[in-house]
């Protein structure tokens, strides 16, 4: 059977919806649909030179190779925060969420909840198998900028996403929690993932770990790009090497 965009994951239509947000928000004349188009030109904008690239997402995997051989010690306070934005960075470039949902992200465990009040990291008891391993994003529909507007979101029950993240990932973010977090965190930040209170705190700290740490890795780009620009990357690798089966 071929198996096309339509039949794959949340992920694969993430990836698709952010793709036609990308191609045809130009033609929008809804105030809503012109505000996506507006985030979406500015995205564009900042990795433009990733875009026509055969594989855009590994540039971003190949700057966060060379940083980690930098940093592996983590013997300086500046090492485990460039640790800690370099796992944010690899988040996204496992599941693209908007900047607001990073911001309050907590830690959990246990049963997921069907009703999640906070967008969250999972910790599951073992590796889901098939490739999973034990931790998933969490974000209820309600953090969704776009749920009202989406009918997938509208439907969704419970409504809450699970994106499970890959085994591959699991030894970064366990050495975080056990080597990075507890080094960072200073007790007033309860279970947020990044040990840090406020959304535009956390933006400041990744724009400038881009800055510092990934920019003198991509030559291609001149500047930050923050959060919005993994969905265009991450959206247009997914395309270009989606495979027929």
């Amino acid at each position: 059977m071929k198996q096309t965009l339509e039949n794959f994951s949340f992920a694969a239509w993430m990836a698709r919806e952010t793709y036609r947000w990308t191609e045809g928000a130009h033609e929008a004349i809804d105030p809503v649909m012109l505000q996506y188009r507006n985030e979406t030109e500015s995205a564009k904008s900042k990795v433009r030179p990733l875009l026509d690239l055969a594989r855009p997402l590994d540039v971003f995997r190949d700057a966060h190779a060379k940083v980690l051989s930098r940093i592996t010690g983590l013997r300086t306070s500046s090492q485990l925060i460039a640790y800690q934005q370099l796992m944010l960075s690899e988040l996204l470039c496992a599941f693209p969420l908007r900047r607001g949902h990073w911001g309050d992200m907590r830690i959990t465990e246990d049963l997921v909840p069907d009703n999640p009040r906070y967008n969250s990291l999972h910790i599951y008891s073992s590796p889901q198998g098939d490739g999973k391993g034990r931790y998933a994003l969490v974000a209820p529909v309600s953090a969704f900028k776009n749920r009202a507007h989406s009918e997938r979101l509208k439907t969704l029950d419970p409504p809450r996403i699970v994106y499970n993240l890959g085994e591959w990932l699991d030894p970064m973010i366990h050495r975080y929690f056990e080597e990075v977090w507890p080094r960072l965190d200073d007790g007033k930040t309860a279970n947020r993932l990044f040990t840090i209170a406020t959304e535009e705190g956390l933006y400041q700290r990744f724009t400038e770990f881009q800055r510092r740490h990934l920019l003198p890795h991509i030559p291609l780009l001149t500047r930050p790009w923050g959060f919005h620009p993994y969905r265009v990357v991450v959206a247009t690798h997914a395309i270009k090497n989606a495979k027929d089966k």
